[in-house]
């Protein structure tokens, strides 16, 4: 994607900005309707195993689902796309959450950017409440939910078909840090 296709979208779809919270590492986070972008990401041999379930495990047929009402948002730095979010709303104010990102970005540079993507869904949608499962077998996607901030909150039962298992996925949830705050403060008045 250039410079120019990635302000267009900034025009059409939000403020991109620039972040450089890592040394020597900079990187911008924006929304994106290029499925043909996204899809490539996905279809990562190291990504696509992670996001496909029994149903989904055809990788020449898959495709984003493209929906005016999902929010794509990608990582890009100087090496190009690295990483995507999809957030596909639930309720007015919840929405499920879905990321993937390249090896090439594990670790501080994929945790920083989900947290710009986090931040940008708290500033940019009416979002309070963001919601995933992760089967639990993926300790590395649970670990990586839980030091972005998602806390556990419960277990799907028997809720993914992989390799003709049915397997159980843990629940995990973050809410809008400010949302949080006002709440404690309104208990705290209350008491």
């Amino acid at each position: 994607m250039t410079d120019s296709e990635i302000k267009a979208m900034e025009a059409q779809h939000g403020e991109q900005r620039t972040i450089t919270k890592l040394p020597g590492s900079n990187f911008i986070v924006f929304r994106s309707r290029d499925y043909a972008a996204i899809r490539k990401l996905a279809l990562h041999p190291r990504i696509f195993p992670s996001i496909s379930d029994d149903y989904t495990n055809d990788r020449e047929s898959w495709k984003p689902t493209e929906s005016e009402l999902l929010i794509y948002l990608l990582a890009k730095d100087d090496q190009g796309i690295f990483g995507f979010a999809a957030f596909i709303p639930q309720t007015h104010v919840q929405y499920g959450a879905h990321m993937a990102f390249l090896p090439r970005s594990y670790g501080n540079l994929a945790l920083t950017a989900f947290k710009e993507m986090l931040a940008w869904m708290w500033r940019e949608t009416k979002a309070r409440r963001l919601v995933g499962e992760v089967p639990r077998n993926n300790h590395l996607g649970i670990r990586f939910a839980r030091r972005a901030g998602f806390e556990f909150y419960g277990i799907n039962k028997r809720s993914t078909l992989r390799g003709g298992r049915l397997l159980d996925q843990v629940c995990l949830g973050i809410s809008k840090p400010d949302l949080l705050s006002r709440q404690d403060e309104s208990v705290e008045s209350r008491a």
